[in-house]
């Protein structure tokens, strides 16, 4: 990818303890009616977007908060603690920030989670009132920082509903509002009037020509993108059967991957990964490769960050973008095979726990039984969740760059009841000590523990 095609696209940020003690998850998010008395619990600087809880204070003085989990949303329930599904970072905004130690132009801003609702492919009915379509609820978003709003969007503290419609137009004419929530998200379930629902109206940009792609190749996920332009943020999200950029009025879109150079439709970028036999059509068909470059809900980019000598995160100019393997949601993960699961390019070498070289790296999974990976390590990595005492399972990862620099990971798995992902989804998952990804392995979600 052009390292220049794209100044930024978000950087996960880490929660900051400001009155608001929050521990971070996409699956973290909901609405709860009932009061636990608690220790303020320890900022967590991770954004696992996962099961955890979210903790707004009621009464500090005696201890007590509101204790709330993502699957208490009706919007979002039964993918709630599937994170391909979501995203959340800390927003950048121009300025510096107090005691930046470089990159004045920039600074970080509020730490937001977007959770996308349920079901984004559904129908969007219109009025027989001219102008007044029927409005759908398709994300909750949550800014953690009580006291900032995000003005671009209306993003205000605390919980926020997005709402999408259209006018049933031939193109469809799409329109959007963000609505403040406060403490809760009572109003965030059910369709609304669109002419009186109030909130902050903002400008919708379908992806009206995706090369010929069909809606099944479009993920029901929400992503957090760039407008490079005006140096915004903005909402990248399923809206029917198209992809929708959603930001304030003048929203300048940015180019996808595919717009900008990544492409897998020749099989050239792919010829660097080994046909795998975890994974049947091991290349991906011609859609497969073209959709998880030329569809955002696929992939994910930010710019990466590093630690500053206090060990704070700050700002580099490396811009990274994690893509799914075409195939991911056919492998099998057979014991002992290190199959192919993403790539992971950078503009620059990445000094990160999990080192980048500049390029296209691949990402490789292997699923341990017994050591049968040849993986030989100082300290254990952690047991599969679906491992028993009679069989042990563990997962690693391997990074290997174009110039075939490698380096081997322990991987924390985590299963999801079940549930399906984006078939191949793939996606950044911000730490606040290095850049790792999620991306999808066999029923569940894998990351670099």
């Amino acid at each position: 990818m052009s390292t220049t095609a794209r100044p930024w696209l978000g950087l996960r940020g880490w929660i900051a303890a400001a009155g608001l003690a929050a521990a971070v998850g996409l699956g973290a998010c909901a609405e709860k009616d009932v009061a636990v008395k608690s220790k303020v619990p320890r900022t967590v600087m991770d954004c696992q977007q996962d099961s955890i809880l979210i903790y707004t204070v009621r009464d500090s003085t005696q201890g007590i908060y509101d204790t709330v989990t993502s699957a208490d949303l009706p919007l979002i329930q039964r993918i709630a603690n599937l994170p391909e599904y979501h995203d959340c970072q800390r927003f950048v905004v121009r300025g510096p920030a107090a005691g930046a130690t470089s990159h004045a132009e920039f600074s970080f801003g509020p730490l937001v989670a977007i959770w996308a609702a349920d079901t984004l492919g559904g129908r969007f009915e219109v009025s027989a009132d001219p102008g007044r379509s029927r409005a759908l609820p398709v994300a909750v978003i949550y800014n953690y920082d009580r006291d900032v709003a995000y003005r671009p969007l209306g993003i205000m503290p605390g919980f926020n509903c997005l709402y999408l419609w259209h006018d049933g137009g031939t193109p469809k004419s799409w329109s959007a509002t963000m609505v403040s929530l406060g403490p809760n998200t009572s109003s965030c379930r059910e369709p609304a009037d669109s002419g009186a629902i109030g909130g902050t109206l903002l400008e919708v940009r379908p992806s009206l020509n995706l090369r010929g792609l069909l809606a099944a190749d479009i993920p029901e996920v929400a992503r957090w993108d760039w407008d490079a332009e005006r140096h915004e943020q903005y909402i990248g999200i399923r809206c029917g059967d198209q992809w929708c950029e959603v930001g304030r009025t003048g929203l300048v879109r940015s180019r996808s991957a595919f717009e900008v150079g990544v492409k897998f439709t020749s099989g050239a970028a792919l010829s660097l990964v080994p046909p795998s036999p975890g994974i049947a059509n091991s290349q991906g068909t011609v859609p497969e490769r073209l959709r998880v470059v030329a569809v955002k809900g696929w992939y994910d980019e930010q710019r990466l960050d590093t630690l500053d000598a206090n060990g704070r995160p700050q700002l580099t100019d490396i811009l990274g973008t994690v893509i799914p393997h075409p195939a991911l949601d056919r492998a099998t993960f057979t014991p002992g095979d290190w199959t192919p699961v993403a790539f992971v390019q950078v503009s620059a070498d990445y000094p990160g726990k999990v080192p980048l070289k500049h390029g296209m790296n691949r990402v490789f999974l292997c699923k341990d039984v017994g050591g049968n990976c040849g993986i030989t390590a100082a300290s254990p990595c952690p047991p599969d969740p679906t491992s028993t005492a009679a069989g042990q399972t563990t997962w690693w990862m391997r990074m290997v760059s174009e110039t075939n620099d490698t380096t081997v990971h322990c991987v924390k798995r985590r299963t999801h009841g079940g549930r399906a992902i984006p078939a191949a989804a793939a996606r950044w998952n911000w730490n606040e000590k290095d850049a790792k990804t999620w991306v999808a392995c066999e029923g569940g979600c894998c990351t670099v523990n």
